[in-house]
């Protein structure tokens, strides 16, 4: 089970631009695929860049993964409701 921060308050729709725009045209299962691929690629480039990289754009990152990661919980079980 993924751990999300209390003071997690920025909605994914806020951090990425392409998700804000086009999220409701996507069915369930595409956002839920959207939002793991966007994990993975932000975690990667994290991972790969991060001796790169200033404080500022880590923190973004994070932001995205947590902000992505909790919408992903709030698909989940939408998905399971259905």
């Amino acid at each position: 089970m993924i751990k999300l921060p209390e003071n997690m308050n920025k909605h994914i729709t806020e951090l990425d631009a392409i998700y804000a725009d086009v999220f409701k045209n996507m069915t369930i299962q595409e956002r839920i695929n959207y939002c793991e691929s966007l994990i993975d690629t932000t975690q990667n480039f994290l991972t790969k860049n991060s001796q790169f990289l200033n404080q500022n754009i880590r923190e973004k990152s994070n932001d995205i993964i947590i902000a992505a990661q909790s919408e992903l919980l709030e698909l989940t079980k939408h998905n399971k409701k259905i």
